[in-house]
């Protein structure tokens, strides 16, 4: 409890800075050493740690970029693996919003509360890796380059993630003019996906064991027969308040669109992007996994309009802080029954907060 606690803390101390450029260094600096010297946090901590031990054929598997990570790992010590990787999501994360955001400590705390970023990503490193970039991609679109200069900067942005993770190859979709795209189409592609998503279960059994979707990385061996066990019925708890929460933001996006438009001309952009992926989570609504998969390259952009939606009801900064709190403990309390072979003494994929130093002492 003690780590969450001081955690906690820092971001609450952060948050009262004047120099809010500061503030977010300083916030992600704490999410990085938060990251970096966890132990057990996160669902598959001990599968990434037993492919770092010396000698693991566990690697093979890895796309490029963890591969190297990992390798690095065994030659040195395994838990080198989370400090590096945990380096290079918060770098990500970090450019992502100083370079697209407009409040930056409050899309900060959107990006540790909401699931699909910060602790649902301590699980999925190699997918987290990838997201990480194609936030940055995303928020590259209104940076300083243009033309066919910006369009390589980006495809080499999510080249980089395919070599993270290869399901970042759907990501390609952030390249188009979502800008352009109309409100009323965008209504349009969101309830036609509500509907559609209803209608096709049917065929997902077919869906989830074709091979390309194990190639591709959306699943893998393990994911297949979690997939299959939940594919009928929705996900209950945390994953069917979520899976609301996502719907919503999606409406509320569209609905307030214009008024988000007028006010900051890049958020079309961002608002096309976000409906585009919660159209995706709604057509796969029934599989958590490749619904999560899906949409989450997507869903990264309401890191910066959730803020501005909360400011658009004029709700204040206490209230908004106080829902990714909640968001954020949810998740750890959620988790906290999530138990696997490794845990013990009480321990589970969020509680209590450990680190590896701790377990060297030991």
């Amino acid at each position: 409890m003690l780590g969450y606690f001081l955690f906690f803390l820092v971001i609450g101390r952060c948050l009262m800075l004047e120099n809010k450029e500061m503030a977010l260094k300083i916030i992600f600096f704490a999410i990085f050493v938060f990251s970096a010297l966890r132990y057990g946090i996160g669902y598959d901590y001990y599968t990434y740690l037993w492919c770092c031990s010396p000698n693991s054929e566990g690697v093979e598997r890895f796309e490029l970029i963890p591969r190297i990570l990992a390798v690095l790992s065994q030659m040195s010590f395994p838990y080198l693996f989370f400090i590096l990787t945990s380096l290079f999501i918060s770098y990500f994360y970090y450019m992502g919003i100083k370079k697209g955001g407009a409040k930056c400590t409050l899309e900060v705390l959107f990006y540790i509360g909401f699931p699909f970023f910060f602790l649902d990503q301590l699980g999925i490193i190699r997918q987290g890796m990838a997201s990480a970039i194609v936030f940055l991609a995303i928020a590259m679109k209104y940076s300083k380059y243009e033309g066919y200069r910006l369009l390589s900067l980006r495809a080499v942005l999510l080249i980089l993630a395919v070599l993270c993770h290869k399901s970042a190859i759907l990501s390609i979709f952030i390249l188009l003019p979502w800008e352009k795209v109309s409100q009323k189409f965008l209504w349009i592609m969101y309830i036609g996906s509500l509907m559609i998503g209803s209608l096709i279960t049917s065929f997902l059994d077919a869906v989830l064991s074709m091979d390309f979707l194990m190639e591709l990385g959306f699943i893998d061996e393990n994911d297949t027969e979690y997939a299959m066990d939940y594919f009928h019925r929705e996900a209950h708890g945390e994953g069917k308040i979520i899976k609301w929460l996502i719907y919503l933001i999606g409406v509320l996006s569209l609905f307030l669109y214009d008024r988000l438009v007028r006010k900051v001309e890049k958020n079309a952009y961002y608002i096309g992007v976000l409906v585009f992926g919660i159209s995706l989570y709604a057509l796969f609504s029934y599989n958590s996994t490749l619904s999560k998969r899906f949409c989450m390259f997507f869903f990264s952009s309401s890191i910066f309009i959730v803020p501005q939606i909360f400011s658009a009801f004029k709700l204040s900064n206490k209230f908004y802080t106080s829902m990714c709190a909640l968001l954020f403990m949810l998740q750890v309390y959620i988790g906290s029954f999530n138990v696997r072979p490794q845990d013990n003494n009480g321990s589970s994929v969020t509680y209590p907060y450990r680190t590896y130093i701790d377990k060297c002492i030991k």
